[in-house]
């Protein structure tokens, strides 16, 4: 057993959520806690189970069973709290105050973007540290909740951290065949990532490469409509639609690729462009989001208008036919995965901003 007491891991899922983003980063927390010496609990918010084998607790939505967990449970050796969510910092709050300790809070997007609720600013206003996944999020954060500029704030880019498709062990970029790519949720609530502009876009490709062709990978319940809209505003030999397809699938439709598009507007990081950048893609994405933290505008892809579809069209095609630019931007972003966005690189990052959190108890 440890000698520097429990770090509780307070997150939204991880024992069965772990393939999505916050559960892979909840992962990654945990494991960096458990190298600086702490034994890890996780506490699961909404995963149904209770008990998890002496590794934790799963809350199965009942917060206020969580907040009384924290209120009442033994405290006397907890050194740490990392918190995955802003919106369960109360919790984080209530059980830091009883174990002295301090705790860390992991921003992630759209879940700060706003004017966030009383208690969340209550909880928030504890923390030692924010750890948000770019300056965007922070930025579009502290704009609406000013009070919270005064607790510490740090930036963890995120990275390809395990699940999806890892790059290729070649660093080859193809040459052109007019092939355009775009994976993410088809979802209405995600009507931001201007799927529809992206298709009208095409219009305006194929007029410069009459044989460009959008491939559309993922699934959710907008993908019906966008199928409709498509075949009515796009020739039906423009875009397919290919749903949600294994792993080893995705990696040969990245491998087919030459330019990948996504004109997002409210992306809080972007991970699906380091995907992209990895496997030598240059990238097109929108110039208003997150999306530029992760895509170095004429140096791995270029930054568009997300809600011109001419902006959008004009800069793939530009892509598309002028093959020494797109090979040098592909070969660029292939370059800025390797140094910036390995899983050991964001494994790196978190260690030292949580050892420097910790010091005082982990030392």
């Amino acid at each position: 057993m440890s000698g520097k007491g429990r770090c509780i891991l307070i997150c939204p899922e991880y024992f069965d959520g772990r393939l999505n983003g916050i559960g892979r980063v909840s992962e990654m927390a945990g494991r960096t806690a458990e190298k600086l010496g702490f034994r890890l609990e996780v506490w699961s918010a909404n995963e149904a189970g209770g008990d998890a084998a002496g590794v934790g607790r799963r809350f199965s939505r009942n917060y206020l069973g969580m907040m009384f967990y924290a209120l009442s449970a033994p405290a006397g050796d907890i050194g740490a709290v990392i918190c995955m969510h802003a919106g369960l910092a109360p919790v984080a709050r209530v059980l830091t105050y009883r174990a002295g300790c301090p705790f860390v809070v992991v921003f992630h997007g759209v879940e700060v973007w706003g004017r966030l609720r009383a208690r969340t600013r209550w909880g928030l206003g504890r923390a030692e540290l924010i750890l948000s996944v770019s300056d965007f999020t922070l930025g579009e954060c502290l704009k609406r909740n000013p009070e919270l500029r005064r607790v510490n704030s740090q930036i963890l880019p995120l990275g390809l951290m395990g699940g999806g498709v890892l790059p290729p062990e070649s660093g080859e970029v193809r040459r052109s065949g007019g092939r355009v790519l775009l994976v993410t949720r088809l979802t209405k609530h995600c009507a931001t990532k201007n799927v529809r502009e992206l298709i009208l876009s095409m219009r305006h490709v194929k007029a410069v490469v009459p044989s460009a062709t959008l491939t559309i990978v993922g699934d959710g319940d907008d993908r019906a409509d966008l199928e409709s809209f498509a075949a009515v505003h796009a020739p039906e030999t423009t875009v397919r639609f290919l749903g949600r397809i294994a792993d080893d699938e995705l990696a040969a439709v990245y491998s087919q690729a030459d330019v990948f598009a996504m004109p997002s507007k409210q992306e809080g990081f972007g991970l699906v462009f380091v995907e992209a950048m990895a496997r030598g893609l240059a990238c097109v994405c929108g110039n208003g989001d997150a999306s530029r933290e992760v895509v170095r505008e004429n140096v791995t892809g270029l930054a568009v208008d997300a809600d011109s579809p001419e902006a959008i069209g004009h800069s793939i095609a530009k892509l598309l036919t002028d093959d020494p630019l797109r090979l040098r931007m592909g070969t660029a972003g292939r370059q800025r995965y390797s140094e910036h966005f390995t899983r050991d690189a964001v494994e790196r990052r978190m260690t030292i901003s949580l050892e420097k959190c910790f010091c005082g108890v982990a030392e």
